[in-house]
């Protein structure tokens, strides 16, 4: 199960069979959280087993960012009760570690004391946690592309995404049962901010987004472009992005304002002006097919891309786009 914003709710569902149950369970635990223990017991003697039960929490952090201080200490003091009630019971929890300041200082927090810290993901892990599920669903790689696809997602804290990707992948490769580079490019690319908050994205639907790590919410649709999204880069800090496209061109959008309110207020796009030290210090580097490539200072291009909301680069598609952050 995953916290979100209804704790209490999500463990009603993961016991239950059906929402109608799910219902009935959540209010017996609201009404009285030991209710959660009578529940534990019951369904372990209607299976006919006498195993130990695990539960497994993932993300339980979201008890801090999106929870209520009451659903929160509801939902604690019920696995807490059922814990010392039903020494068959298990509970294993993932937490990013800087919310575990919050549970200690919380209710329940004896919950919290001995955690078990993993570290950071290595990209060494972020090559298993591609490839062992992919192995077991009779699903492969080309060459290189498992590597690839660990260096552009950088860190544990794009594993949604990762997710989403690999699923795209597995529909894209079909009856051949192996992803290549070029289904991978089809797909679009990702870049993390500089202050390591948000993901951008582009994709195969033409489409820029940018996606809030803290964020439960739909992300943010910054930029359309006339074909296929195929490359994603920051520049300006964390304010804006740019991308290349099947269309051949190179566009610069606002990562902070909807495409959509931008069409309501009149404008095609809006940008942001670089201080004088950022426009020194970027250079933008781009390479399309057939081995073409070329730079852009941003000194010298900024202005037009200003006017006319992108630049167009020759009818290639531009599968790499990278930013200089020294010059």
């Amino acid at each position: 199960m995953v916290p979100g914003a209804d704790p209490v709710g999500a463990l009603a569902r993961a016991l239950a069979t059906d929402q109608a149950q799910a219902d009935a369970y959540a209010r017996r635990i609201r009404l009285d959280s030991a209710e959660l223990l009578t529940l534990l017991r019951t369904l372990r003697h209607e299976s006919g087993s006498g195993r130990r039960t695990v539960l497994v929490v993932d993300q339980l952090e979201e008890l801090v960012t999106l929870s209520g201080e009451r659903d929160r200490a509801l939902f604690l003091g019920a696995l807490r009760d059922a814990l010392n009630g039903d020494r068959h019971l298990r509970v294993v929890a993932t937490l990013r570690v800087e919310f575990l300041g919050d549970l200690l200082s919380g209710p329940a927090a004896e919950l919290f004391t001995n955690p078990l810290a993993l570290g950071a993901l290595s990209r060494g892990d972020l090559v298993e946690i591609i490839e062992r599920p992919a192995q077991a669903a009779g699903f492969g790689f080309e060459d290189g592309l498992v590597e690839h696809i660990a260096a552009d997602t950088g860190s544990g804290d794009a594993l949604p995404l990762l997710a989403y990707l690999l699923q795209e992948l597995h529909i894209r490769a079909g009856e051949s049962g192996t992803a290549t580079e070029a289904d991978y490019r089809a797909l679009g690319g990702v870049d993390w901010s500089p202050d390591g908050t948000r993901l951008a994205t582009a994709s195969h639907d033409h489409t820029v987004r940018v996606w809030d790590v803290w964020s439960e919410g739909e992300p943010l649709t910054v930029g359309v472009h006339r074909d296929r999204a195929l490359s994603i880069t920051w520049t300006g800090g964390s304010r804006l992005v740019a991308s290349g496209s099947v269309d051949g061109t190179l566009r610069v959008w606002d990562a902070d304002t909807p495409l959509e309110e931008l069409t309501r207020a009149g404008r095609r796009r809006t940008f942001r002006t670089l201080t004088a030290e950022e426009r020194r210090a970027h250079l933008l580097a781009v390479g399309g097919d057939e081995g073409s490539g070329c730079s852009y200072r941003c000194q010298a291009a900024w202005a037009r891309w200003c006017r006319e909301g992108g630049s167009d680069l020759p009818e290639k598609p531009l599968h790499i786009l990278t930013v200089s952050r020294r010059g």
